[in-house]
């Protein structure tokens, strides 16, 4: 009875402390402010609850303030000798601390939610269905982020026993994760795996060990569709992991509060095994990161085994001993000798270089990597420069995978073109390996190629490729399979449309748009022709011609537009357009150009303006050496096979008008001009 009054007692002592009420109703009263403010105006991309990173930030940060505020009295020693000194338990004082942070964070964002909920159903009458629902899974969500962030500094004010040592703590918990995934395990794949693409293990370790990546996924904010934010409900393994992770915080600091020692605040930490995992866990990642580092600048994984070992190990040793005396130094008491626990970095430099050593070693396994055929259930291929335009491709080139991944998503066979592309990748996997046995015969790269392996048991295993020209040119054989032109040219299935008798048919050449007027036979003859065509179509006629046209099809029930590109050699798409008097043979160089302007680029040295010529040609004499090599930027979609260049402005006289229009073009190889 008596323990239970001093409870609830010293909970009254503590709401004496209003700096934990003052942060966080006052975060919430401006947000609430704010939030209404801009829902006043914009309810269709502005979110209060789930989908708003504004909330996130704001969770987080009070997370980090409040474990501080409620908690810095254990890294003071005069106020723990009075807080210690009065009838009460120092656990009972440490809970009432930590529920009088819980109640004034849940109160002001449960009373903030309820507001912001019912202002936006009234003045938007499509969020009134999720009202319940949207609002309590933001409470839950965000109350999750916030116990995270409570925790984790909870956690490291009871393991230390001073501020900045807290603080410190406090961003190795949010960060070690960040740096050992992105920093040491990324960059070491990437050096020492020839094939490299990405790893759906790190990405869903970095997903889950991240907290920063974990609160933003959990929370939605990578979501901007408001019928996506309103329905969204985290995974159920989002919401495992983010119980394990407060469960697992919230057991370490109830049982250090237990143990921790009044006469440890002040010390660096409360903890001899504190200590010691702090600093075994930042001696062996200096030891990745600084080989890390090292393998990426001198690229000495790919020219030398037995090198790369040895430069690992004498980097992590000289890191691992420099980085242990420097803790110990920092930690250590009068009594205490620099030099104790010889074995420690020694062990620790041994791991760090057993895993380093351990990428090198899987290297060859991993680029020679090809799952039996009847382990894939389908197979994803993505070919640089092959059925993309130019801005893609500059994309990929760059390294921007976003690009990669849409095509992969979009080239997936589990048919004809996956056997074909099995066997396809077989042989090139066969010739990397003699090519390696011989380096000197080994063929320059002309492109790459990214595959997804999709295997039946739900797993992904992804490779890149270095591509010479006549592999690229056996590509051809999965290229021409009907599952593969009807993932590229849709219209080859002559039913991928439908019922297109009221849909509106237009030809371009580029320039100009022209509504065909055609029956409801005429339309389906046509679309007849253009599936036998491309059906017919061989690789290596899109290196000989480029598209003359684009025939747009646009749907009158859904208002969606499909284009199909016209080649020279689609003979019978041509003559049925021919026989309705469209001239499939004009080109820009057809119609009346009044000037052409070209622009040249080149590099320059960084900090340094320029790099871009600019030439305007007016004269005829000038504009008949142009004109034929001039090609509307639409018709660029083949940048491997048929490369382009430059980017210049045509202007075209309209007699009509008496105006003219400008038309952004690429120019022809000279060679390729008739």
């Amino acid at each position: 009875m008596t323990s239970a009054k001093s409870f609830f007692n010293w909970i009254k002592e503590a709401e004496r402390g209003h700096l934990t009420a003052f942060l966080s109703w006052s975060a919430f009263c401006i947000y609430c402010i704010i939030k209404i403010t801009v829902l006043s105006v914009d309810t269709e991309y502005t979110f209060f609850g789930i989908g708003s990173t504004e909330l996130l930030y704001i969770c987080t940060g009070l997370g980090v303030a409040l474990g501080f505020t409620e908690f810095f009295y254990l890294l003071q020693p005069k106020k723990l000798a009075l807080y210690y000194s009065l009838p009460v338990t120092k656990t009972c004082i440490f809970w009432t601390r930590y529920l009088h942070g819980l109640f004034h964070f849940l109160l002001p964002l449960s009373l903030s939610m309820a507001i912001l909920s019912i202002y936006q159903s009234s003045v938007d009458l499509t969020f009134y269905p999720y009202i319940l629902s949207y609002t309590s899974k933001s409470i839950l969500v965000y109350a999750g982020v916030f116990l995270l962030l409570y925790h984790v500094v909870i956690c490291s004010v009871v393991l230390c026993g001073g501020l900045i040592p807290a603080a410190l703590l406090s961003t190795g918990f949010l960060c070690y994760f960040h740096l050992l995934i992105n920093h040491v395990f990324l960059p070491l794949s990437q050096n020492c795996f020839q094939t490299y693409y990405k790893s759906p293990l790190l990405e869903s370790l970095y997903a889950c060990l991240v907290p920063f990546e974990f609160c933003r996924t959990l929370c939605g904010t990578f979501l901007f569709d408001k019928t996506l934010v309103l329905t969204y409900t985290p995974a159920g393994s989002l919401l495992l992991t983010a119980a394990i992770w407060i469960l697992l915080l919230f057991c370490l600091f109830a049982l250090g509060q237990k143990k921790r020692k009044p006469e440890m605040a002040g010390k660096i930490f409360a903890f001899t095994l504190a200590e010691r995992t702090t600093e075994i866990l930042l001696t062996f990642l200096a030891g990745l990161l600084c080989t890390s580092f090292l393998f990426h600048i001198t690229n000495v994984t790919q020219t030398n085994l037995g090198l790369a070992v040895l430069f690992s190990f004498i980097c992590i040793a000289i890191v691992s001993f420099l980085l242990h005396l420097l803790l110990e130094a920092l930690v250590q008491d009068s009594h205490r000798i620099l030099l104790r626990r010889k074995m420690q970095p020694f062990l620790t430099g041994a791991a760090a270089v057993c895993t380093s050593c351990a990428f090198l070693a899987g290297a060859s396994a991993y680029d020679s990597y090809f799952p039996q055929s009847e382990q894939v259930d389908s197979l994803s291929i993505s070919i640089a420069g092959l059925d993309m335009d130019e801005d893609m491709y500059s994309e990929i080139m760059y390294g921007n995978s976003y690009a990669t991944d849409k095509q992969l998503d979009l080239y997936r066979f589990s048919g004809e073109a996956k056997a074909l592309g099995m066997s396809w990748l077989q042989s090139l996997i066969e010739s990397k390996e003699a090519s390696s046995r011989q380096p000197a015969y080994e063929e320059a790269s002309y492109t790459t190629a990214t595959v997804c392996y999709h295997l039946k048991n739900k797993k992904e295993h992804y490779r890149v490729y270095a591509l010479s020209k006549e592999m690229f040119s056996s590509f051809s054989s999965v290229y021409e399979t009907n599952e593969y032109k009807a993932i590229a040219y849709p219209v080859s299935n002559p039913d991928y449309l439908g019922d297109t008798s009221k849909d509106l048919f237009t030809w371009s050449d580029g320039i100009t748009d022209i509504p065909l007027s055609l029956s409801s036979d005429d339309k389906k003859s046509l679309l007849d022709a253009c599936s036998a065509d491309v059906l017919q179509m061989k690789m290596e006629s899109l290196s000989e011609d480029l598209p003359t046209g684009i025939l747009t099809i646009e749907s009158q029930k859904s208002g969606t537009a499909t284009e199909i590109l016209v080649y020279p050699f689609f003979t019978q798409t041509n003559a049925l357009l021919q026989s309705i008097g469209i001239d499939t043979a004009k080109s820009i160089a057809d119609y009346p150009i009044i000037s052409i302007e070209i622009f040249t680029h080149y590099s320059v040295p960084n900090g340094y303006n320029g790099g871009v010529i600019r030439n305007v040609y007016e004269t005829p004499e000038e504009i008949e050496a142009w004109k034929n090599r001039l090609v509307p930027e639409e018709f660029d979609v083949q940048p491997l096979l048929y490369p382009l260049s430059e980017n210049p402005k045509v202007k075209i006289e309209n007699k009509e008008t008496n105006s003219y229009a400008e038309v952004k073009c690429r120019l022809k190889e000279y060679h390729k001009v008739n």
